[in-house]
């Protein structure tokens, strides 16, 4: 179960950071946005927008007193239009609200920590199988029949075979 679980993660961790690669890749041509408005409470809008521009991301919220109510603006309304070289990293704040930004590149690094650590879990579990070591405990097991004497795993039959041994069952 646990290994379905990390797979299923790997497999949306890649996804997401082949995702992010087309964002950046694209941000550099097109400004995309997305905004989204709900109510906070009785009388209170709030804004989310989340925006991909020259290679970063930026991340901000605001208070109703900020947000476009139908065609009536107030005072800093609207997306984020940016001039000049993107930002590296920023954040702040103020009364209701905050802004992050951040290059897409660090979306991909994060978004890549599952998937290499799945592949080196992978390859150290092949390369252990492969020298007859268990792969629950680590014990070595060129010598034993049927099952780990440290933890009690049965052998795989492909581990009995390639270690020269009669497979669980048949002696």
């Amino acid at each position: 179960m646990r290994r379905w679980v990390v797979r299923i993660l790997c497999g949306m961790s890649l996804l997401l950071c082949m995702a992010t690669i087309v964002l950046g890749a694209r941000s550099y041509w097109v400004a995309e946005w997305h905004q989204h408005y709900y109510v906070y409470d009785r009388d209170t809008l709030r804004l989310w927008e989340v925006i991909s521009d020259r290679g970063a991301l930026y991340v901000w919220t605001a208070p109703s007193k900020f947000v476009r109510k139908g065609n009536e603006i107030f005072p800093g309304v609207g997306h984020f239009t940016f001039w000049g070289p993107p930002p590296a990293f920023s954040f702040s704040t103020w009364p209701g609200g905050f802004s992050i930004s951040f290059p897409h590149w660090l979306v991909v690094l994060v978004t890549l920590i599952v998937p290499i650590a799945c592949l080196l879990q992978f390859r150290r579990r092949r390369r252990m199988a492969r020298l007859g070591f268990c792969l629950t405990c680590g014990y070595d097991l060129r010598a034993s029949a049927e099952r780990c004497p440290e933890c009690g795993t049965p052998i795989p039959l492909e581990n009995a075979i390639q270690n020269n041994l009669p497979p669980m069952g048949h002696r």
